[in-house]
């Protein structure tokens, strides 16, 4: 905001013109917060077909995708068109069968596009260009890819982003929940020995190291959001003065700004503080980005009716104990679609966008990977350990440990570099 007065010279100020608070004492029953969350969806999903130009809905048979399809195939009279993607890996990397279950129960007219490990590769250079920042998320390639296909036959898509951060569907906040439950009952004394163990584990793995190292910790500070991972890990590749200049940089920028994030929390539960904080870090600065930019650049406008404000801040009031029961996350949710949606669809396992790095980093990506982080040309080596990034790439390749994310994160950093330097 630019302000004057008088004679002075404008000044630029920043100041919030929206924030989320949390406010679920009231517990008003499961029932009401089911009803009045689908009529705000509802709601939503009409504002968001206000378009003059054809559109569609990117469907990956998760229940958010699905849960749009399913609310607006009775509120329009043409077929809806509907677009997939998966890899040829096996199930754990193509969710097409389940969105075609969606596209014939609602007869939609459905699109589908399988994409390999030499299409993956040859557009890591302009996905680096598109993304600007070097954002590590690897299913953003697909999400360029499916937003292609759909720009052949349509303008605008829906998609499902934001239902995980609202109503709490990431199996992460479940882990956390567990963690606090052992920190209570062991006290101190077991959290040493989770440090202990961590330590042990650490280069060996990323998951294991990961949780143990958080189960020594209050939520304030083992908690960084989806993207969290152990500072031990990131640690063990720096260089000693990369490490001493970061630990002088993080004292005055990311970790205060993660104590103002819990600050403005204190008092909640632990899982408001969890989804507060991912609201405003996670899902801005991934999610979003990830879905903008990549559906811009195939000029497809992208809308997202789980993030209308009013049901954002609606979610917020539903007590935590009804986000997540019975083993479920996005409880409400779940049960609001059901009838509407089949139940294997409602309660199958959370995939989003699998890519099988782990696998194309043992093949297809393997010499890629090599040349690119081992080269007498690589940027990285300045700021982290030329043996450390060998030795994960080493223990992957022969399937000791699976290093696929920390080896994604140091290719995109290091294509970014050589772009930008």
């Amino acid at each position: 905001m630019l302000k004057c007065n008088g004679q002075d010279k404008p000044t630029l100020t920043i100041s919030e013109y929206w924030d989320l608070k949390f406010d679920n004492q009231n517990d008003k029953g499961f029932d009401y917060y089911v009803d009045e969350s689908k009529k705000l969806l509802e709601n939503s999903i009409d504002l968001r077909l206000r378009s003059d130009v054809p559109l569609g809905i990117f469907l990956s048979g998760g229940i958010d995708s699905s849960a749009v399809v399913g609310l607006l195939a009775e509120r329009v009279k043409e077929p809806l068109k509907t677009f997939s993607i998966g890899y040829d890996f096996g199930k754990g990397f193509d969710e097409t069968p389940y969105a075609q279950i969606i596209a014939d129960k609602f007869k939609t007219d459905h699109h589908e596009i399988k994409i390999t490990p030499k299409q993956f590769k040859e557009f890591i250079p302009e996905y680096i260009a598109l993304m600007d920042e070097p954002v590590t998320e690897a299913a953003a390639i697909s999400l360029f890819f499916v937003a292609k296909l759909a720009k052949e036959k349509v303008t605008v898509a829906l998609s499902g982003e934001g239902s995980d951060e609202i109503f709490a569907g990431y199996d992460l906040y479940q882990y956390m929940s567990v963690l606090e439950k052992y920190r209570n009952v062991v006290g101190q004394r077991g959290t040493n020995f989770f440090a202990g163990v961590a330590n042990k584990t650490l280069g060996k793995s990323h998951k294991v190291s990961k949780y143990l190292t958080m189960a020594t910790q209050p939520i304030e500070k083992r908690y960084k959001g989806m993207s969290t991972y152990p500072d031990a890990q990131k640690e063990a590749l720096y260089k000693p003065e990369f490490k001493a200049l970061m630990e002088q940089q993080e004292q005055v920028s990311s970790r205060q700004f993660s104590k103002q994030l819990f600050d403005k929390m204190a008092g909640q539960d632990q899982l408001n503080k969890m989804l507060y904080f991912d609201t405003k870090t996670w899902l801005v600065d991934d999610l979003l980005i990830k879905a903008d930019r990549m559906s811009m650049a195939a000029s497809l406008e992208l809308r997202v009716p789980f993030l209308d404000y009013r049901l954002v801040e609606f979610a917020a009031t539903i007590p935590s104990h009804h986000k997540i029961k019975k083993g479920e996350g996005k409880y409400p949710l779940k049960k609001m679609m059901e009838g509407i949606l089949p139940n294997d669809i409602i309660y199958r396992k959370k995939m989003g966008f699998p890519t099988p790095l782990k696998l194309m980093f043992q093949n297809e990506l393997r010499d890629y990977a090599e040349t690119l982080l081992l080269s007498e040309e690589t940027k990285l080596h300045q700021f982290f350990r030329k043996d450390r990034i060998e030795q994960l790439i080493q223990e992957h390749n022969a399937d000791k440990y699976d290093h696929h994310k920390t080896l994604w994160q140091l290719v995109v950093l290091e294509e970014w570099l050589r772009k930008n330097s």
